[in-house]
């Protein structure tokens, strides 16, 4: 029992389990005659309950096996009537290091690449960096541009296209950055140009564009 959404209220909270390893969770509320299910939800890789925005209220994270040591959550934030599908991102199966980083895919190497730096492993992310892209800038000049990253989040990854051992992924990306101790987020549409190599596929170059922009409340 907890307030979950930061809505003043308290809410009953009831983990399951189904077949298969399926997570179940309910959300129940009092409304002043009955308890009221506020959602229900259902993870074949799982479910957490965690604050990732910094407004205090947990979003629902429903995980899903995407392959390769990776899940697929669908995050479901709270907005003042019911939970909504917000977010979508990539995270690992299991917590436990060092994480494999598979490039056997343009998009899995897309997904490697973020969660690297999301895991401050910023010279495994530079290595999956064609010898074209490091060649043109140095591990030095290159990490300075995450000076103030906190983390980052990449989700509605999609490959559009794929010839001659070229590709092009799409990708959203939310990154979390410390600027002068306020904690601001970033919404990014991004495009990456990937090339297929020997050790499998590496990014060559990537555009950005900036789609939103908040501060956090608090830094959770």
């Amino acid at each position: 029992m907890r307030d979950t959404n930061a809505d003043g209220q308290v809410e009953i909270i009831i983990w399951g389990h189904a077949a298969q390893s399926i997570d179940l969770l309910h959300i129940f509320a009092w409304n002043g005659e009955t308890y009221q299910l506020l959602g229900a939800f259902e993870g074949k890789a799982g479910i957490r309950l965690q604050n990732t925005d910094g407004d205090l209220a947990e979003e629902i994270s429903v995980r899903y096996d995407a392959g390769g040591g990776l899940v697929w959550e669908a995050v479901h934030t709270w907005d003042g009537a019911n939970y909504g599908w917000s977010w979508e991102r990539y995270d690992w199966f299991y917590l436990s290091r060092p994480h494999v980083y598979r490039t056997d895919t343009p998009e899995r190497m897309v997904i490697s690449f973020y969660l690297a730096i999301d895991d401050r492993d910023l010279p495994g992310a530079y290595r999956l960096l064609s010898e074209t892209a490091r060649s043109a800038q140095s591990y030095e000049m290159w990490t300075a541009g995450f000076a103030t990253t906190l983390a980052v989040e990449v989700g509605v990854v999609h490959e559009l296209d794929r010839s001659d051992g070229a590709a092009t992924v799409a990708a959203q990306v939310l990154s979390y950055d410390n600027v002068d101790g306020r904690v601001i987020l970033q919404l990014w549409d991004t495009r990456w140009a990937v090339t297929q190599t020997a050790d499998g596929w590496r990014g060559v170059s990537a555009t950005t564009e900036l789609l939103d922009r908040w501060e956090a409340p608090y830094y959770p």
